[in-house]
């Protein structure tokens, strides 16, 4: 089995809309439009990257004008875990996630498709036949996509954890969800701060977060190590651990083993379908049981202030 990967539209392609017609994307734009066939409503998200908004409006243009898809969307920028949760909570047979292409030569917009089971699709699921043209344009219209991702938060975080270390910062890059974050008593354990604690930063899609003790980085192998282990020893978690290659004897007394090669988008699309306890790569993305399968940078930073407690 093997994942529809992330694929990336160039920017000056958005711009007069040529992708639409590029066949490299071929298949994938014929994707979206047979997913959405029975059923014209998508969810779409983009990162707090600053060409991001930008990039979702020339896309969701083409979405709604000349494929007559509904598009639903938040206000502002969100975490692609947030999406993969409102995804699955919706039963929504489809989702976009765009982002800028931070590893492309030229400047570039990446578009993930996320399932309805809020992972990647497979393969098999592939729906490239011919489409029919559309009877008339979709809307766009707006959806909370937040409230209940940060409702998910509050409900993986300890409410009875001691007192202890909190971060002196953490930057959050998302403006409507760093405000609901703060509003939640609950979340204190995060939302606390003491001059000489760590300091986390949130990646813009989401997906992981850096942390640094004493201005130095852990690296995402040790951070990976010590949720587990926390999670493992206080919280009694089990399943499955999926690793990069050649990282498997460092989580060997953990649980099972699984080590995978080639990238983080088939770290996710195996995690999506397993029993997950953690996944992890490097500068991507740390995955935890029962969140988001591209990864919780959030969810990580609540399990490790629970770690050093």
């Amino acid at each position: 089995m093997k994942p529809i990967f992330p694929f990336l539209i160039p920017e000056e392609e958005l711009k007069d809309e040529s992708w639409t017609s590029n066949p490299v994307l071929a298949t994938n734009i014929c994707h979206i439009r047979n997913v959405c066939a029975d059923f014209p409503s998508l969810l779409l998200g983009y990162s707090a990257d600053s060409e991001a908004k930008i990039y979702s409006d020339f896309i969701t243009s083409v979405i709604t004008n000349k494929w007559g898809i509904n598009v639903f969307l938040q206000e502002d920028a969100v975490p692609l875990p947030a999406l993969s949760y409102a995804i699955t909570t919706r039963s929504m047979p489809i989702g976009l996630y765009i982002e800028k292409a931070s590893d492309s030569e030229r400047p570039s917009a990446r578009v993930t498709l996320i399932s309805t089971h809020g992972g990647l699709f497979n393969e098999k699921d592939l729906r490239a036949e011919s489409v029919s043209k559309p009877s008339k344009p979709g809307v766009v219209g707006t959806t909370d996509i937040l409230s209940s991702y940060v409702k998910q938060l509050v409900g993986f975080a300890d409410p009875y954890i001691d007192d202890g270390v909190c971060f002196a910062d953490l930057e959050v890059p998302f403006t409507a969800l760093s405000k609901m974050l703060k509003a939640k008593d609950s979340l204190a354990l995060i939302n606390d701060r003491q001059i000489k604690g760590p300091v986390a930063r949130l990646s813009n899609n989401g997906c992981y977060v850096d942390i640094y003790n004493n201005n130095e980085k852990i690296t995402f192998d040790k951070l990976a190590y010590q949720l587990a282990k926390h999670l493992k020893e206080e919280r009694l978690a089990s399943g499955s651990i999926f690793v990069p290659k050649g990282k498997g004897e460092i989580f060997s007394a953990l649980g099972d083993i699984s080590e995978v090669e080639e990238n983080e988008s088939v770290m996710s699309y195996f995690a999506g379908f397993a029993d997950l306890f953690i996944a992890w790569w490097p500068e991507k993305l740390i995955a935890l049981q029962g969140s988001s399968c591209f990864g919780d940078g959030l969810l990580a930073s609540i399990y490790y202030i629970e770690s050093m407690r």
